[in-house]
Formats: structure tokens, C-alpha cells, sequence
């Protein structure tokens, strides 16, 4: 072990931010920081521009990374104004206090501990050293607090765009709004600095928003990207990455820190958020393509002629790219060219009862609106779509009086119906009739994201786990009325869904089988696999339970002498 002095010691961690990196997450007990966030370190401290972009995927540690960056700064120059800015107040003062923490716990820090008399707070503070200023050397805060007036040396932007920001053109016009409010705050040679990962097509960190405004950008995605996809990046991907990929060209698609996110993590990750987000959000390509731009594909469906009672205990899709063993003979003309729908590659003979049972329900809103319902059993996390369809009358009796009628066949266990129009007018009217033919759970509910975006959440991730099994007969209706009535029909709608606000002129069978969905989520949250070992275990319970009766011993007496003889004491 080699001996450093004190000074030689803080010579190396301000002269090599990686240095100060490496020695507080050793200090906190943590692994080695990765290559990778070496990487963005020395990115950080190259300062090659004064306007950049940082691009990471969602949990490389980036916001705690910037957080040493700050303390880096104060190290060489105390005089330094560093605002801190974030999505939310709360997440800016999370940066600020971890600070503070790392200058009063690390004893190589402490130097940095202002005398009683200078600020000291979550939201601002002061360093040892700095002299007086009306601005201090950091303070914390949400993207829509009052900056106006303040002044800074170093603007930090944190994930100031989130679902939220991005949700709508009016949510992400604002935000970038009051992003042009920082070149008002920063000093002429000052520098700013973005890190975040984008959450919609259109971005801030897009060509068309920051890019355009002489920003420069760093991108690290999760995943090495294909080759035929480089350009995507223009010249912003890491060239580390883009190096390595021309020096291996087998690195494509594999993951580019797998300390951190090995394989089976990122396949789990894509499979739980969906292809759409994951290519966003964790390889951080915002190409509009269509693949992106129109998220739901057909051929994620299982086709199978579903019981309105029970289901196999395993249904399996075939393989990602489609079997022609299982291909059905329904072909779709799509935005990406020409689907087909399959049915399953292997269903197990063993059938159970349906966990429950949902109808859901989008009341027809205005116009032309169709009132949609769709019917969905639940088993070990798949979800069978047995009945869907809509109706041209809104309110009409004869709509009400099938849709009670159709509970009744199904025997569903609840009834949820999205209320958006009316202050609730087709839940008050619908209920006296449904009382008549059948008792169940009603619950209303009220949806306030963006529609498009909504559908895309809920339903895309499912698809792509292949636990949406729709009944063949519903499948041949809607196929039928592709032809005749094309944007009605539930297989035209999830083709032509895209993030774009009115993307489609009518979406009622595709809100529909999205509010029952939804009200599945929380079984959609346990694992099939786990689901089934549970399903086992108590099948085998069962069958000692009955042993236990025939010899004439209960269960509870067995586990009493069982537990007996493993804990007595020996004296």
C-alpha cells in the first residue's frame, strides 16, 4: 500500500474528478464506481462546453455522481454559484442535503464547513472560503419555483423533465419556457448543464428544443445500439461506445455496464415498461420511427377460443418473431407494413377457474362515440379479453339493459366504468338496471392523463409479455368490421395508436380493454412463474390435508410434533 501525505491526497482529488469519485464512494461503503460512470465523470470535468447535455439511462446514479461534481467545484473554487435545479423542490434538496452530509462527514471535506455566521440550509448554503455575495454557493430548486433574479456561475438541471413535464404539448412548451429563463441567470462565463433521460418523443433534449440552441450532448444508453441505428444518435453517442462497437461489432445490443445492468435485468426492465419507453428511456433514442411511433403490435395477441368460466393453468405465445405453424389467417395492413395475428404455441391441459372476472366500461362521450365495453378474466397474471364489442347508442335503454345482461352471462365479479363525461350521469342511470339482473362491485373512475399516452402504458407492456389472450370469436368480429367499418374496430385502433394527442378519431373499444387492464394491475404485478408454483404448493397441501384425514391425524398435530422433536433440548 503506497503512503500519501494530506496535501498530496487533495492534490489528486482536485486535480482528477474521478479521483474525488473514487474516494467518497469508498468512504460510503460502496462498489467501485463502473467505467461507466468514470466515463461521465470525465466528461463532467472536461468542461469542453459551456451548454451540454448528459444523457444516461434511468439508474446509472447520475444525480449522485453531479452531486460530488459539486462538491469538485467548491474544492477548487469556493467562489463558485451553483444552482441546482429539478423537476421538484423536493428532489433539488435531496442533492443539497447529500452534499452538506459528504462536507460534515468526510474529514477531507470538513475544510469546507462554513463558520456559524454564513448560510446554511437545505435549500441554500455557503462554503468556507467564499466571500461575501448576495448568491450563494449552492442553492436548491423546483423547475417552477421564483429564479428570477438569481445569479450563478454552474446551472445543474437534474431530470427537470419527468412524466409530468412531458405529458402534454402545452406541459412541455411550458417547461421549455422556463428552461429559457436560465440564460437570464447565469453569469457570461458561466456554464450549464442538463443531465436527465427523455420521457417523450419530443424532448427538450431533442434536436428541435435544446440542440437547436447550441446545447452539445453525451449519450450513454443502457445497451450497445445496433449498427444500422448509429445514426439515430448523429454524433452525441458516447465514442467510447461507438469505438468499442467499431473494434467489436458482436457488442451490439449487449449491455454497455453490466455491473451495474446485466442482460437479465434490461430484458426484464424492456419486458415491464415496454419496447417504446425502454428504446426512450434506456437507450435514449428519440427517432421517430415507426416501430416508436406506433407501439401496439397485433402480433403480441394471443388468439384462443377462450371458456367464460376457466382457463389453462400455462398459455404460451410462440416465438418473438412469429411461427408459421401458429399464424392465423388474419393479416392486417398497419403503420409498419402487414401484421399477423397467431394463436398459441402451447396450452396446458389442466383448466381452472377464473380468479375473477372485470367488465369495464367508456360511456360514448360526444358525437360520434361509440359506448364500448370489454370483458376480462384473470389467471395466474394472464388476462383472457372473453367478450368486447360497442354500441352506437350512448344511454339508449336497449345499450343498458345487454350490458346488465352480458354481467349476468359472465358472472363478473366488478364493474368498472371511466366517468370523464356526464359528472358521472352513465354510472347513475346504468345501476338501477344492472340491480335487476345481477349483484357486483360498480366502481367508477376518472381518468386525467393524456389519453394516447395513458392507452400506451397500460396496455404495452402486456402485449409485450404476451398475457393478453383474446377470445377467437371477438378477433373475427373485429377483423370482419376492419373491412367494413375499419376505425371502429378494435384491431384498427391499437394499430394506429401513437403518443400524439387525437392520434385516432375513435378509440372506445381500445379504452375499454385499457380500463380493464388496468384494473387488473395489481394481479399483472405477481409473477406468472410464481403464480403457478403457488397454484402447486397448494394443490399439494391440499391432497397431505387429505391424507392426514384418512389416518385419522390433522395436519395442525403432525406440524405440533414435527416442531416438537426439531426444537427439544438435550440436557
Amino acid at each position: 500500500m503506497i503512503n500519501v501525505t494530506k496535501n498530496e491526497f487533495m492534490n489528486k482529488i482536485k486535480s482528477d474528478f474521478r479521483n474525488l469519485l473514487f474516494a467518497v464512494w469508498r468512504d460510503l461503503g460502496l462498489s467501485e464506481p463502473t467505467n461507466r460512470q468514470y466515463e461521465i465523470a470525465d466528461y463532467l470535468q472536461s468542461e469542453s462546453s459551456k451548454r451540454r447535455i448528459i444523457e444516461a439511462y434511468r439508474g446509472f446514479g447520475k444525480t449522485w455522481i453531479t452531486s460530488v461534481y459539486i462538491i469538485w467545484k467548491l474544492l477548487r473554487n469556493p467562489q463558485e454559484k451553483i444552482l441546482v435545479v429539478s423537476a421538484s423542490g423536493r428532489h433539488a434538496a435531496s442533492i443539497t442535503t447529500f452534499v452538506q452530509r459528504l462536507i460534515i462527514e468526510l474529514p477531507y471535506l470538513q475544510h469546507l464547513v462554513p463558520p456559524a455566521y454564513m448560510r446554511w440550509s437545505t435549500l441554500a448554503f455557503d462554503v468556507n472560503g467564499k466571500k461575501p455575495d448576495p448568491a450563494p454557493s449552492v442553492k436548491s430548486s423546483g423547475i417552477t419555483s421564483q429564479i428570477t433574479g438569481d445569479r450563478a456561475t454552474l446551472i445543474i438541471l437534474d431530470d427537470v423533465e419527468t412524466a409530468n413535464t412531458a405529458e402534454t404539448e402545452v406541459s412541455r412548451d411550458k417547461l421549455f419556457d422556463i428552461l429559457n429563463e436560465m440564460e437570464h441567470i447565469i453569469v457570461p462565463e458561466g456554464s450549464i448543464t442538463y443531465l436527465g433521460t427523455p420521457h417523450h418523443l419530443d424532448s427538450i433534449y431533442s434536436e428541435q428544443k435544446l440542440l437547436s440552441r447550441g446545447y452539445t450532448a453525451y449519450i450513454l444508453p443502457a445497451r450497445y445500439p445496433k449498427l444500422d441505428s448509429l445514426a439515430h444518435y448523429k454524433s452525441y453517442l458516447s465514442p467510447k461506445i461507438v469505438k468499442e462497437l467499431q473494434d467489436n461489432p458482436e457488442l451490439q445490443w449487449k449491455p454497455t455496464d453490466p455491473q451495474r445492468f446485466p442482460e437479465e435485468v434490461l430484458r426484464q426492465k424492456e419486458l415491464a415498461v415496454g419496447h417504446s419507453e425502454f428504446m426512450m428511456q434506456y437507450m435514449l433514442d428519440l427517432t421517430s420511427t415507426d416501430d416508436l411511433k406506433y407501439p401496439l403490435r397485433l402480433s403480441d395477441l394471443i388468439v384462443f377460443e377462450t371458456d367464460s368460466r376457466k382457463a389453462p393453468v400455462t398459455i404460451r405465445h410462440t416465438s418473438p418473431d412469429g411461427d408459421e405453424e401458429f399464424k392465423l389467417d388474419y393479416t392486417v395492413s398497419t403503420p409498419r407494413g402487414y401484421e399477423s395475428l397467431y394463436g398459441p404455441s402451447r396450452v396446458d391441459k389442466e383448466w381452472l377457474e377464473y380468479q375473477g372476472i372485470i367488465m369495464a366500461i367508456d360511456p360514448a362521450g360526444h358525437g360520434a362515440d361509440q359506448t364500448a365495453y370489454c370483458i376480462i378474466g384473470q389467471l395466474h397474471g394472464k388476462l383472457y379479453v372473453l367478450d368486447l364489442g360497442g354500441y352506437d347508442g350512448g344511454y339508449d335503454d336497449d345499450v343498458l339493459l345487454d350490458l346488465a345482461k352480458k354481467a349476468k352471462e359472465y358472472q363478473v365479479n366488478k364493474i368498472v366504468i371511466e366517468d370523464n363525461f356526464g359528472d358521472g350521469m352513465f354510472t347513475k342511470i346504468f345501476t338501477p338496471i344492472l340491480l335487476k339482473f345481477h349483484q357486483c362491485e360498480l366502481e367508477s373512475v376518472k381518468q386525467t392523463k393524456q389519453k394516447e399516452l395513458r392507452l400506451i402504458n397500460t396496455l404495452e407492456p402486456v402485449l409485450n409479455q404476451h398475457r393478453l389472450i383474446v377470445e377467437s370469436e371477438v378477433i373475427k368480429r373485429e377483423y370482419n368490421l376492419l373491412q367494413s367499418n375499419s376505425k371502429y374496430s378494435l384491431l384498427y385502433q391499437l394499430s394506429y395508436l401513437s403518443g400524439e394527442k387525437g392520434a385516432l378519431a375513435h378509440d372506445d373499444k381500445l379504452d375499454a380493454l385499457a380500463i380493464g387492464v388496468q384494473a387488473w394491475q395489481e394481479a399483472l404485478g405477481l409473477d406468472e412463474r410464481a403464480m403457478y408454483e403457488m397454484y402447486k404448493q397448494e394443490q399439494l397441501e391440499e391432497e397431505l390435508s387429505n391424507f392426514y384425514e384418512t389416518i385419522g391425524i390433522s395436519q395442525e398435530e403432525t406440524d405440533l410434533r414435527y416442531n416438537f422433536l426439531n426444537n427439544r433440548v438435550n440436557f
